[in-house]
């Protein structure tokens, strides 16, 4: 167990910079939707605590992938310590394993075409299909975890797909969900941004996209266009939930 949390512990500096890497990703992937570079307009330093407000909508992703790498690592130990006592009834028991998890891949493998053909037909918005794309991030984690402990020989290679499905997938997603929340006018908070010189925009006309430390950024419904303003033309943001 004590290997364990320092196998963990050694692995933090890492995660810490896949973390920024993927919050990073994110971000691009939101202003993206809009049209808008975000690295023309943030500094270095904004960057680095992005992953901060991203660890919440982690939790369950790092969660599962650490049962999951646990659990396997748990099979690898105990398949090691058999191997000395193999018998042909052993043998036998082996291919059964491997014919139910040939299985359970093929099963999975259909759930990952149905599962996104459902979400289509089933909800209206864009948005709606976003937030209903736990199952199918359940459904990948299983499908590396079966590869990776049926393949010994590939199972470490699996360890880049188990970073880009536990933490690029569910951040990628959550940017693409959170714009278009947006254009499908659901996003949970009303904003009003007054300007300098007396002039108010409304959420109804304007959508808040974000800010920076230099930069404020809109969004035209009407016009269906990105609008960049310096903050210093800005006197007051106003938020409440809709």
């Amino acid at each position: 167990m004590m290997s364990l949390i320092e196998k963990y512990l050694k692995l933090l500096p890492l995660a810490t910079l896949v973390l920024i890497i993927a919050s990073s990703t994110k971000l691009a992937t939101y202003y993206r939707v809009f049209n808008i570079n975000i690295s023309e307009y943030l500094s270095i330093t904004e960057y680095i605590p992005l992953f901060i407000d991203d660890l919440h909508a982690l939790i369950y992703p790092i969660v599962i992938f650490l049962f999951g790498f646990t659990v396997g690592e748990a099979i690898n130990k105990k398949e090691q310590t058999k191997a000395e006592e193999k018998s042909n009834v052993e043998k036998d028991n082996k291919k059964s394993r491997y014919r139910m998890r040939y299985f359970f891949l093929i099963l999975m493998g259909i759930l990952l075409i149905v599962f996104p053909i459902t979400l289509y037909y089933n909800y209206e918005y864009v948005s709606e299909r976003l937030e209903n794309t736990v199952g199918l991030l359940v459904v990948l984690m299983f499908l590396v975890f079966m590869v990776s402990t049926t393949y010994k020989k590939v199972g470490r290679s699996f360890l880049a797909l188990w970073i880009v499905i536990f933490v690029f997938a569910p951040l990628i997603t959550i940017g693409y969900k959170e714009a278009y929340l947006i254009l499908d006018n659901r996003e949970p908070n009303v904003y009003q941004i007054k300007f300098k010189g007396g002039k108010t925009e409304l959420s109804s006309s304007f959508k808040f996209l974000g800010s920076s430390e230099k930069y404020i950024f809109l969004y035209d419904l009407n016009n269906q266009e990105s609008i960049v303003r310096p903050m210093s033309d800005v006197n007051e943001i106003r938020i409440r939930n809709r």
